[in-house]
């Protein structure tokens, strides 16, 4: 209904301009009324013909090119032109016999033009905007797609890490072995959740401290950690397990391979450029940079936050060989993102 009133309008202005110039051109202006209203058929006619021959799939085979678009727009006009004489000659007696070439020739040109408007600010601004839409559509289910597939991943590599810590407590303290399985319940049900990539900051911390415990259960002394967190980084998002991830790092690098253990703590605070900076440092063995590359942990870390975020994100890693490690990850301050889910 919209649509056909914006269209009554439309014509309507087109009729109105058409007699005033007939009668500007001619100047004779006791006639314009006469002319105002053969104008008014003629393009309530030509127009609502036209809108129907651009909206009726029947007639989508005309729509391929603006020159098929022209060629029917001429064969509309032509016969919206003879029924528009049709209903003026029955209800009022007009007769433009002796005149008919130039009316129709005229409505051609009016046709044209206006087909030729339409075409560029509706039909065509229309199809480049359904193709931009599709194709950002496009982009986030590919970027979905490759979160589903980089958490298909994640999920096994940290079911095996934890697994190979449970084992191994199930040897060393068996007592401890409940409050453990308790903690991993907690982050468990956290790696398994489908409709979350990202999560706020307050509770990915919760979950690191889960895993710490954990740790700390099997490293005991050798393993103390630190919560250094600004109140205003809470609710940051961040991908699901991202810092657990870094955190997992220090542990099985740092930590774990040092005689006698180390500290590691864990901060965010307000960074450059609106962003939150997140760090997790550690006084352990440290490796030199150069001769090291990514895990898949601290790599799926990075892709993550690629798709995520984009160039708003970055993740930097600090190392050297007796001096322990620093990774620093970056994220926009701003509530943004490709699926916090709910």
């Amino acid at each position: 209904m919209h649509d056909l009133l914006k269209m009554f309008f439309i014509n309507q202005f087109i009729a109105t301009v058409i007699a005033l110039l007939l009668t500007v051109i001619i100047g004779d202006v006791s006639f314009f009324t006469g002319r105002l209203l053969v104008s008014t058929v003629y393009s309530h006619f030509i127009g609502t013909m036209s809108y129907f021959y651009f909206k009726i799939k029947l007639f989508a085979f005309l729509r391929k090119n603006i020159i098929a678009i022209l060629l029917g727009e001429v064969a509309v006009v032509i016969t919206a032109t003879a029924s528009a004489n049709a209903l003026l000659k029955l209800l009022w007696g007009y007769d433009i016999s002796s005149n008919a070439g130039r009316v129709i020739l005229l409505n051609v040109a009016v046709g044209i033009i206006a087909t030729v408007v339409a075409y560029r600010f509706f039909v065509y601004e229309s199809s480049i905007l359904l193709k931009s839409k599709r194709i950002l559509q496009l982009e986030k289910e590919n970027a979905l797609a490759k979160l589903a597939s980089l958490r298909a991943r994640v999920n096994p590599h940290f079911l095996f890490n934890t697994l190979s810590v449970l084992a191994e407590l199930a040897y060393i303290s068996p007592e401890k072995v409940e409050s453990t399985v308790m903690s991993l319940s907690r982050l468990y049900r956290a790696v398994l959740d489908e409709h979350r990539e990202l999560v706020r900051l307050e509770e990915e911390m919760s979950l690191v401290k889960d895993y710490l415990e954990v740790e700390k259960m099997r490293l005991e002394e050798r393993l103390d950690y630190e919560f250094l967190i600004d109140r205003v980084a809470d609710d940051v998002l961040v991908p699901l397990l991202s810092v657990q991830a870094m955190v997992e790092n220090a542990v099985i690098h740092g930590i774990s391979k040092k005689r006698m253990g180390g500290k590691i703590i864990v901060s965010a605070r307000p960074g450059k450029n609106a962003t939150i900076q997140l760090q997790v440092c550690d006084d352990g063995n440290g490796f030199n940079t150069g001769e090291r590359h990514d895990g898949f942990g601290l790599k799926g870390i990075r892709d993550r936050l690629d798709l995520a975020y984009g160039r708003k994100a970055s993740l930097h890693i600090w190392s050297e060989a007796g001096a322990g490690s620093r990774i620093t990850m970056e994220v926009p301050r701003e509530h943004a993102g490709l699926n916090s889910g709910g």
